[in-house]
């Protein structure tokens, strides 16, 4: 699917995307507000500033996709795979990430405040001054991960895999 046939089908008022094809696809700045893209190939597309509150990216193949200052605010990302996404300065607030991959995904100062990451493989991500105030990451893997400066005030780390993750002291966890 064209970006612009996206664009055109939402402004009729079709939501339902599921399973669309947009890899590579240019979006920057589109308001996107409650569509589903369950289990779309969005992988390299560019979202940078994009207005994706209340979105289901359900299962979405999100490899590579540049998503810089989006606002994601409630939207659904279980079991999305984010590999070394580029998250940087966005607005996940209450978003829904368990089991997401989002390994080498890169999160510096993004809001994740009460998001829920239950079972999400954050290995390797860059999550330099992150605001995770209150997420639950229970059953999370941070495995290396760079938490230097991040907020981690009221949040649940039980069962969280920290080996080699850098801490907001810049102490190695161990």
């Amino acid at each position: 699917m064209q970006p612009q046939e996206l664009l055109k089908r939402y402004a009729a008022g079709e939501r339902d995307f599921s399973g669309a094809d947009l890899s590579e696809a240019s979006l920057s700045g589109a308001s996107l507000c409650k569509a589903s893209f369950r289990k779309a190939l969005l992988s390299k597309v560019s979202l940078v500033g994009a207005d994706l509150k209340w979105v289901d990216l359900t299962g979405a193949d999100l490899r590579e996709a540049c998503l810089i200052q989006a606002k994601l605010i409630r939207a659904n990302l279980n079991e999305a795979l984010l590999v070394r996404a580029y998250l940087q300065e966005a607005y996940l607030r209450e978003a829904h990430l368990n089991g997401a991959n989002l390994t080498q995904a890169d999160l510096r100062k993004a809001n994740l405040m009460r998001t829920n990451l239950k079972g999400a493989n954050l290995s390797w991500a860059n999550l330099r001054q992150v605001n995770l105030r209150e997420a639950d990451l229970k059953d999370a893997d941070l495995s290396w991960a760079d938490l230097r400066e991040a907020d981690l005030s009221r949040v649940n780390l039980s069962r969280v895999k920290l080996n080699g993750a850098t801490m907001p002291d810049g102490s190695i966890h161990s």
